[in-house]
């Protein structure tokens, strides 16, 4: 654990997480996803092994600083011994290969499923807030450890990945699509979420110019859609009552 008394087990101690890039392949009507998570960090004491947190996926490998790793895993800790021990305040990057098809989590803090959901029809969202994180990448799980994140998501058409953050490109892949988005202010980890469904797109201009983007389901009724005319004035609002939304797009 991180050293939360609250909750003892989330989290780890001994690095800091500057970046994750999380390049998934999924197949939402099957829930089946394989891919990989890249961690960049810096240890911040002497490490012969650490700890990820991480939920119930299959791991197919893992290497630190390109470099074969030793794992294994109890419950939902996951811990790597590298081939060489880590120095004190040196970087590292740890890549975790996986499959499988990942499932909510019961959270810690509150009697909810919260991170991965899947519905019936295919549609996948990611709920994560607070601990809910490790059910689809491997991580330190506590809101203390922020970084920066990229997403490489690859879905078959017609399916379109809205993520945490700004949408930097989609390729084209035959009959697949793969969406990049990328968030470039430090965000806690239950703060990254991928959704999943055959959207439309609706955009707005927000307070300083800012993009709001808007995902709907295709048959999402109009008579609701209009809920959403409200965020630029809401945003405005708590921007007032707080300081200004710290990220790049909403």
């Amino acid at each position: 654990g991180i050293g939360d008394p609250y909750y003892p087990s989330l989290g780890n101690g001994g690095y800091d997480v500057q970046s994750y890039t999380i390049t998934l392949a999924i197949y939402p009507p099957a829930n089946t996803i394989k891919g990989s998570t890249t961690i960049s960090a810096t240890a911040t004491e002497a490490l012969a092994s650490f700890n990820l947190d991480f939920h119930g996926l299959i791991i197919d490998a893992v290497t630190v600083n390109k470099k074969t790793a030793q794992f294994s895993r109890k419950d939902d800790e996951l811990t790597i011994t590298p081939a060489k021990p880590l120095k004190l305040d040196k970087p590292f990057t740890v890549m975790v290969e996986y499959h499988g098809s990942p499932e909510s989590v019961l959270s810690q803090a509150i009697p909810v499923q919260v991170g991965w959901s899947h519905t019936d029809n295919g549609a996948i969202n990611v709920f994560s807030e607070p601990d809910g994180a490790s059910t689809w990448f491997p991580n330190n799980n506590h809101p203390r450890d922020k970084a920066i994140y990229r997403f490489e998501i690859t879905v078959p058409q017609p399916w379109v990945v809205a993520a945490t953050g700004t949408l930097r490109e989609t390729k084209k892949n035959g009959d697949s699509n793969t969406f990049i988005w990328e968030m470039a202010q430090p965000m806690a980890t239950y703060l990254a979420s991928i959704n999943i469904d055959q959207y439309e797109l609706f955009t707005q201009r927000g307070p300083n110019e800012m993009t709001i983007r808007n995902y709907f389901p295709v048959d999402f009724p109009a008579s609701r859609r209009i809920g959403a005319n409200i965020l630029p004035a809401a945003i405005d609002y708590f921007d007032d009552l707080f300081g200004p939304y710290p990220f790049e797009e909403y």
